[in-house]
């Protein structure tokens, strides 16, 4: 964004997530759609991976042919499809997604993630200079609506058959790239994951290789991955001999490294239940599947789901070990996983009998949706069945939750939207919704706050009264619901709800104070910066920290500052620009890297 005139002030706007409302309590999920690809064919396995943010969703399809012409082709090079939700409520395909340099076997959509106006795809079969090394390719969608590729993400240490790209997750800071199949010292199918990071230039860096602290060969470290702001989760299913295990993973802005939290496994785990096969974190809540979990052997591979809690002291604690009602053997329970905030998503991929426990087809699939309720107990609230299942879909092989819509691929199913033009294993995904609900969500920039902040649920025709409270020398600079500009206020009703809706604030500096160079509080040089910054207070104390903020609203580097004294930090890292430092309610100071 440009600055704003001579007070050389970002008006910046920062989406967040924060705690989710849901006032449609145990209200269950309805099938909205069934889709399936403008061009399916046989084998496409569509809805192998799936994700979900907003309106948006993305569909891997990795064992897609893709043609160049109509004799030309790519065998098995796979690829993804993104859909939109249409002005009448309806899912429909907005763009099919290749990459840049598609080969045969790639396997591209064999793993998805979506975070705002950003996708990562993984192919982790991409072929470079070795045999399934593996890619992961970020696309980023423009102001048109329309997602380009924008960069092809490949680790440094790169050898065959690592299948770099078998599991991603993604933020608007840092992509996560699993290698489930990576030689690590020796030890084979250990499994390692990559991160890398944003520069906000369309360029995506290698940042870090993260491996277990206790690698074993066939651990399969990094088979799947979740991250949620300053934290990712990656699970281990082979573990001790596929008894599985996962790691947490927290970002420290001081040294810039993603270090390793905590190690965990279920109370209950035995030899072969394979915890860690899915995972997925929410603020302060995870989940991970166990597919093969066995109640003691007397429920071969029913499968279970773990939810993991954050304690007061940052510890993840085991909060309750979830399971169907009508568990039974080999119906896979957490072969997928999906939680937001106070609610979860479980697929059972073979489980067999419809809603009633009747009219058995084999491996048909189902999935279970699960809510946090008042007494602090996850119950399950609806078991969900495709509209037109059939034996071997594998319904609820992959599973996605975003507010009040959530996605569940059947890689396996071979009927089109209308039930016909049978293509086998073609596959298909279906969307769900809670009836008569939409979500609004609320963000604010650096210099002020808006309460009720993040993400609500709300019933048609209600209403919710926000608060916004700019800082000190902060006053509102505008208040936009849905890209358009309405009236600054202080207090403000939102009514009569009948769609969706974003409100997001901004503020500036008043009009006070000329410039943020006037503020003689806080001192950096040299300025501009190469290397280092050095940052002086001039009313130091303790627990400060400073925030450097770049022009896109993004908070790029926390500094906890020193005592009594300046501190130095570094800026090599950062891209060239204007950046803004602030030191809690102190008025910003401006200074630039070149």
């Amino acid at each position: 964004m440009k600055n704003k005139s001579s007070q050389n002030i970002f008006a910046i706007i920062i989406t967040t997530l924060s705690l989710v409302n849901i006032y449609a309590y145990g209200q269950n999920l309805d099938q909205t759609n069934k889709i399936v690809a403008s061009d399916r064919f046989s084998y496409d396995n569509f809805g192998t991976s799936v994700a979900i943010y907003g309106n948006t969703a993305i569909i891997g399809a990795p064992q897609k042919t893709v043609y160049t012409s109509f004799t030309e082709f790519t065998a098995y090079a796979g690829s993804a499809y993104v859909y939109d939700i249409d002005e009448n409520g309806i899912w429909k395909e907005t763009q099919q997604l290749t990459p840049s340099n598609t080969g045969d076997g790639y396997n591209f959509g064999q793993s998805v993630d979506i975070y705002e106006n950003l996708i990562i795809i993984g192919a982790k079969e991409h072929t470079g200079s070795t045999e399934d090394v593996g890619a992961a390719y970020i696309f980023e969608r423009n102001e048109i609506g329309v997602w380009n590729e924008v960069t092809r993400l490949q680790h440094a240490d790169a050898i065959a058959n690592d299948n770099f790209g078998s599991s991603v997750s993604i933020n608007n800071k840092f992509a996560i790239v699993g290698t489930f199949k990576k030689t690590v010292e020796g030890k084979t199918n250990a499994g390692a994951v990559y991160v890398f990071k944003n520069n906000n230039d369309n360029t995506w860096t290698e940042s870090q290789k993260i491996t277990a602290s206790d690698t074993q060969a066939n651990d399969n470290f990094g088979n799947t991955v979740s991250i949620d702001k300053n934290t990712f989760l990656v699970g281990a299913k082979g573990k001790n001999n596929n008894t599985g295990c996962a790691y947490f993973f927290t970002y420290n802005s001081s040294n810039q490294l993603w270090e390793e939290q905590q190690k965990v496994s279920a109370a209950d785990v035995e030899l072969g239940d394979s915890f860690g096969f899915s995972v997925s974190i929410t603020e302060d809540k995870a989940i991970i599947g166990a597919n093969n979990e066995g109640n003691n052997s007397s429920l071969i591979k029913a499968g279970a789901a773990y939810i993991f809690k954050q304690n007061s002291s940052n510890q993840w604690i085991e909060d309750q070990k979830i399971v169907a009602d009508d568990r039974s053997s080999e119906d896979l329970f957490g072969s997928s996983v999906a939680i937001f905030q106070d609610y979860a998503i479980v697929g059972a991929e073979y489980e067999d009998e419809d809603i009633s426990g009747s009219n058995t087809l084999s491996n048909s699939g189902s999935a279970y949706y699960y809510h946090l309720n008042s007494s602090g107990s996850w119950t399950q609230i609806q078991k969900i069945k495709a509209s037109d299942k059939t034996a071997g879909d594998s319904f609820g092989c992959a599973v996605d939750i975003f507010g009040n819509k959530a996605i569940i691929g059947a890689f396996n199913e071979s009927h089109d939207a209308n039930g016909a033009n049978q293509f086998i294993n073609a596959g298909s995904g279906y969307m769900f919704s809670i009836a008569n609900t939409h979500v609004i969500e609320s963000v604010a920039g650096p210099g002020g706050n808006i309460e009720p902040s993040g993400f609500y649920i709300l019933e048609d025709g209600d209403y919710v009264t926000y608060t916004i409270t700019p800082e000190n020398n902060f006053i509102i600079s505008a208040i936009k619901i849905n890209g358009v500009s309405t009236v600054i206020q202080n207090t403000m009703t939102i009514s009569d709800l009948t769609s969706d809706k974003k409100i997001e604030v901004s503020f500036d500096i008043t009009s006070s104070i000329n410039s943020t160079d006037e503020n003689k509080a806080i001192s950096i040089y040299p300025n501009p910066a190469h290397e280092y910054i050095t940052i002086s207070v001039a009313e130091p104390s303790e627990n400060k920290k400073a925030q450097i903020i770049n022009t896109n609203g993004q908070v790029v580097k926390v500094i906890p500052l020193n005592t009594n004294k300046s501190t130095t930090t570094s800026v090599s890292e950062l891209p060239k620009g204007t950046y803004l430092l602030i030191i809690n309610k102190h008025i910003p100071k401006k200074f630039t890297v070149i």
